[in-house]
């Protein structure tokens, strides 16, 4: 394994006279957002809320937003860090004005979404900006991208249901988001060489496609459990496919790859729009499929005890 540490380079200590306009969120970015909801949604559904709830479809279009300026950060910091491109101070924090409102508007639907929000802040900012900068480091990313972000948006729904999530749920996104997260930074080895960061090892591939392999299975296995709308089996089989085409063509760079990327977002908003459409889920899709296991549940007092936090009980 590759240990050696970080260095400061010349892009971030001497950075170009150039200006830029106004740093906006990346294009190749944009599909990944169509994502947030999605979980959110998809939160709501596991665990018995209402998708089609004001304050869902309000928590939605926020956790959007907040995911819109968090990318648009972590690509202001990349242009002054890594693009030895000078850029205006005002715009970084314009930026964490938006997400401290966004934070704000979180939690005045609950508190416990306001929390989750503000997390996910914390959890950026301390990966784009410096002093931080934890992307240097790809352990970090590894937990952040794989495992923490995906699990956090997730919950922005759960704390809309009534009951627990299944754990089949958690450890099959996990599975997923960390593939994900491995073949994004085998690819990303060379760029983060040349900037001295802390870069994945070789034998990081193998892991990487094993977590794929088994996420698939293990979203395969939330579809014929009859867990999600029947509809849902197009996008382990869509992932399917994207996976084979990520880990089994050489691609010369990250770049290239992120061309397919528009394939999530239209899984995403089919996923949307079918949650949409299933008012309330319970326990009645597991029960009739007799799936509904204890040891396929997280215990949560908050999901066994606190009515949804729009109930006004």
């Amino acid at each position: 394994m590759n240990t050696r540490g970080f260095s400061t380079n010349s892009a971030h200590s001497q950075p170009s006279s150039r200006s830029t306009a106004l740093v906006v969120l990346p294009r190749h970015r944009i599909p990944v957002i169509f994502k947030s909801p999605a979980l959110l949604a998809l939160g709501v559904y596991l665990t018995g809320g209402s998708t089609t709830a004001r304050p869902v479809l309000t928590a939605m279009v926020l956790l959007s937003l907040l995911w819109a300026v968090l990318y648009s950060l972590n690509e202001w910091s990349d242009v002054r860090s890594e693009q030895n491109i000078r850029v205006p101070e005002w715009e970084l924090a314009a930026l964490l004005l938006i997400c401290t409102l966004l934070c704000k508007a979180a939690g005045e639907i609950s508190w416990k979404l306001g929390t989750l929000f503000l997390l996910m802040t914390i959890c950026q900012c301390c990966y784009s900006l410096y002093p931080f900068r934890f992307k240097r480091f790809w352990q970090y990313g590894f937990v952040l991208s794989g495992i923490i972000n995906p699990l956090l948006r997730l919950w922005c729904g759960v704390i809309f249901g009534w009951h627990a999530l299944p754990a089949l749920v958690l450890i099959t996104f996990i599975l997923l988001h960390t593939g994900a997260v491995l073949r994004a930074r085998c690819l990303l080895r060379q760029r983060d060489q040349q900037l001295g960061y802390l870069y994945i090892p070789d034998r990081a591939e193998a892991a990487g496609i094993a977590f794929t392999i088994l996420g698939l299975a293990g979203a395969f296995a939330i579809c014929f459990t009859g867990l999600v709308p029947a509809v849902f089996i197009l996008m382990p089989a869509g992932a399917s496919f994207f996976s084979w085409h990520a880990w089994s063509h050489p691609h010369p760079s990250l770049a290239q790859l992120r061309r397919s990327w528009m394939l999530f977002a239209w899984m995403a908003l089919a996923g949307i729009t079918a949650l949409l459409l299933q008012k309330h889920h319970g326990l009645s899709a597991q029960s009739s499929s007799g799936t509904n296991k204890p040891s396929l549940r997280i215990s949560s007092p908050s999901n066994h005890i606190s009515p949804p936090p729009y109930s006004g009980r």
